[in-house]
């Protein structure tokens, strides 16, 4: 594929982002995109044609997860466009080094002062603190940074770096506008609302009033895999459907075990661990070095690749709590990092995440404005891959 394909308002794009370079670069592109709209292939282009031009440049390619970081190397292998000069990782391991304790376990980790690339792209840039833009922005190279200016914001941030993009893409792509997950997405977006019907094979809104839904809801419970993924609008919600699937699978019923999804509820860069991170326990045991007020257990975390994603203690009272615990980050260390049942996510929570199968229960808070709704909404139907469940009144 070359720039010649594209459309013209992904032409328009890139031909924007190579001024950008032939310019020097220094401050940051922002590149905004809906879903559909070809982010992805955009980014390719653009590495195939500074390739062309420079084949010695390399560049590196960074996301916020484990998977999306998978997902964008896939895609780029696709295209043929990743030099063997080129990395893909996530941006935790690309700016930061492991510091390693005595016992040959990671202590910590500190920022890396400078990366051997000339080039960073940055995916799932939505996703981004303004406390790791600035880290990001620190390493003083030529920074592209892709996102969806339609999702909501960070957690606990009240504005993406999206906000003022150089460049937005909102047209859809020929070849994704027959997607019933994309048609709904529009539906999200633009109005807030999607009515109760079949948009399409594994892709569907049910009435959330009627018996049949209730028996479907449960009937996933029931069949859940590590795969899917539930979305919720508040809390509580969240801790009955966990409590509802841990249950179906025959878990204790009042403390994590070996093979449980877990969610991190607290950003602890030192550690390499972030807000919304999810994973499974590996091995979790009681701590004896716990205050007897305190609890902790000692817990080994995974990825799904079995890659060891936090190792050391974590607070027991966290678990199944309406809130997260008001522990700053120097009490950390002896309260235990925060991690709760990561079955069902917060919409919030699950920014970045993405799973063949998503089922979302449509909840608005009371102080949500029309705008917020539609982000929120948009953002949950978003994590869909292949099936769409969704769960609401009437609209």
């Amino acid at each position: 594929m070359t720039i010649s394909q594209l459309s013209t308002e992904q032409r328009q794009a890139a031909e924007a982002i190579l001024n950008w370079l032939k310019n020097g670069g220094d401050k940051p592109f922002l590149l905004g995109g809906y879903a559909g709209t070809g982010k992805t292939t955009l980014m390719a282009i653009i590495r195939l044609i500074l390739l062309k031009k420079k084949p010695k440049l390399s560049a590196a390619f960074a996301s916020f997860t484990g998977k999306a970081t998978r997902v964008l190397a896939k895609k780029l292998k696709d295209y043929n466009s990743l030099a063997k000069q080129d990395s893909v990782s996530t941006l935790h391991s690309l700016m930061y080094s492991p510091v390693f304790s005595s016992d040959g376990q990671i202590s910590h980790w500190v920022r890396k002062a400078e990366i051997p690339y000339d080039l960073l792209f940055v995916d799932e840039a939505s996703m981004i603190s303004s406390e790791m833009w600035r880290d990001i922005q620190s390493l003083q190279l030529p920074i592209l940074a892709v996102g969806d200016h339609g999702q909501l914001p960070p957690i606990n941030s009240r504005q993406s770096i999206l906000a003022n993009a150089n460049f937005y893409l909102e047209k859809i792509h020929r070849q994704a506008q027959d997607s019933p997950i994309l048609k709904v997405a529009q539906l999200a977006r633009e109005t807030g609302k999607i009515p109760i019907q079949n948009f399409g094979a594994g892709v569907e809104k049910f009435n959330l009033q009627s018996s049949d839904s209730l028996m479907m809801i449960d009937s996933l419970f029931q069949s859940w895999q590590p795969e899917n993924l539930f979305l919720t609008g508040f809390n509580h919600s969240r801790i009955k459907i966990n409590q509802a699937i841990r249950d179906a699978q025959y878990r204790h019923p009042e403390k994590p075990e070996k093979g449980d999804k877990v969610v991190c509820l607290k950003n602890d860069w030192g550690k390499g661990i972030f807000n919304g991170m999810t994973g499974f326990i590996q091995s979790i045991s009681p701590d004896p070095d716990s205050l007897a007020d305190w609890p902790r257990w000692l817990a080994t975390i995974v990825d799904e690749d079995s890659q060891v994603l936090y190792q050391g203690p974590v607070a027991a009272k966290q678990f199944n709590s309406l809130t997260s615990l008001p522990i700053t980050k120097k009490q950390l260390a002896s309260t235990g990092q925060l991690f709760d049942y990561g079955y069902a996510l917060t919409v919030h929570k699950a920014q970045g995440s993405e799973a063949p199968k998503v089922v979302v229960i449509e909840e608005r808070s009371k102080h949500m404005s029309d705008e917020d709704w539609c982000r929120w909404l948009y953002t949950a139907v978003t994590r869909a891959e292949r099936e769409l469940f969704i769960f609401g009144r009437p609209s």
